[in-house]
């Protein structure tokens, strides 16, 4: 029996934090299209200024890799940040008729912001990019929950534009690519640097559930 993945030994670190993530309420009102107004506002508010520093984690992991084909992923990723999901945000604020995406970073924002800036600047390589990795796998794991439930196939969803974009297979594949990187990225590296590299994609994860819990809240 071969051993276990790299990126399947960091859903196991995680724990429930997984289910948590791709199962939390926002997640079950994104799907049926209730969330209110104060919730998504704040949501795309707050996704607008972690992807900010979201591009910036990318562009460090790009000159962290030793392959054409990793920088090509990392670019990519950026890319994606800054021009779909962007996109995305401004289509769904105008649909729903909201006027301003401007705000300040509330606490779950900063925590998130804070565990991938600490991650990329470690020593080790891989912690980076475990540090990075729960954002691409949770929300294409969450795009393609959603795009097989009865709730979101109306053509009147509210919410549309964000769960096309996170079906889309262009994400389904990038996020497949991050894990792959994971597996191969983890196979040069030493004991110490694997631990903590489960230990940083087991925080980022929670700063995952945090971040739905922040928009949850919002009233």
């Amino acid at each position: 029996m071969s051993a276990p993945s790299f990126y399947s030994c960091c859903l196991d670190r995680c724990g429930s934090l997984w289910e948590q993530a791709v199962a939390h309420p926002f997640v079950r009102g994104l799907a049926t299209g209730t969330l209110s107004l104060a919730q998504i506002q704040c949501y795309l508010i707050q996704d607008g200024i972690y992807l900010t520093g979201y591009v910036q984690v990318c562009r460090a992991l790009m000159e962290r890799a030793a392959t054409d084909a990793d920088r090509a992923l990392f670019e990519e990723s950026a890319r994606l940040s800054e021009e779909a999901e962007r996109d995305m945000e401004a289509r769904l604020a105008k649909a729903l008729g909201i006027s301003s995406l401007s705000g300040s970073p509330l606490p779950a924002t900063i925590a998130y912001m804070n565990q991938e800036q600490a991650a990329v600047q470690d020593a080790s390589r891989l912690v980076a990019l475990a540090g990075a990795t729960p954002c691409n796998v949770v929300y294409a794991a969450v795009g393609q929950r959603l795009q097989a439930e009865p709730d979101t196939a109306r053509a009147e969803h509210p919410f549309r534009a964000w769960l096309e974009l996170y079906a889309d297979a262009a994400v389904q594949v990038l996020a497949d690519r991050w894990k792959d990187r994971l597996d191969r990225w983890a196979l040069e590296a030493a004991t110490d640097e694997q631990q903590r590299a489960l230990e940083a994609f087991a925080a980022s994860m929670q700063c995952e559930v945090d971040f739905w819990e922040q928009a949850w809240q919002a009233t």
